[in-house]
């Protein structure tokens, strides 16, 4: 897991944010152009990229979070996706306690495209992220926000997302695998 640290200034969306707030072809690294997503912090997100394969990262108050499906936590590969109870799941552990889950009702991949954060049913994502400038590893509460899949094929799951939230915004990208080497059994190393 790395962290680094951004201007103070700049606020993040994690999971997915207003796409407003996602300038795409900002040069700034406050992501000039877009509108804030909320939050205590005010400002902007930075435009979320898909990230190399087998990470996972998010930024939030100016620090960044990188997970590798390289660390096992527990004997199970730390990043990934899977099924659980009708719902995928893509998520991120950290030795340090730090986690991202992004979590819809699908009993398969669903297609790529743009899904709204809020609620649970299907087509829609929630988001569960700590905030990365907690010491104590408080979660987001997430208010709004997307989650865009540029890529959903078996073993291979890869997007960003950018969300609204208290206290700030955040964003963050993914490019994983299955967890599970068959989706029923743990993935081990």
């Amino acid at each position: 897991m790395t962290h680094s640290r951004r201007k103070a200034g700049l606020t993040v969306v994690i999971g997915a944010c207003t796409l407003a707030a996602c300038d795409g072809g900002a040069t700034d690294p406050r992501g000039a152009g877009g509108s804030g997503g909320g939050g205590t912090a005010g400002g902007q997100a930075p435009a979320p990229v898909v990230p190399a394969a087998g990470q996972f990262v998010w930024t939030a108050g100016g620090i960044t979070i990188a997970a590798s499906d390289g660390v096992t936590l527990n004997g199970l590969r730390s990043v990934g996706y899977r099924f659980s109870a009708s719902a995928l799941i893509i998520e991120a552990l950290t030795e340090q306690s730090q986690f991202c889950s992004l979590i819809t009702r699908a009993p398969s991949l669903p297609a790529p495209g743009t899904y709204p954060v809020g609620g649970d049913g299907t087509g829609t994502f929630q988001v569960l992220c700590t905030d990365p400038t907690s010491a104590v590893g408080s979660s987001m509460y997430v208010t709004g926000g997307a989650v865009v899949l540029t890529r959903a094929e078996t073993n291979d799951v890869e997007g960003t997302f950018t969300v609204s939230g208290v206290p700030e915004v955040a964003s963050g990208g993914f490019n994983v695998r299955c967890i599970y080497s068959d989706c029923t059994g743990p993935q081990r190393p």
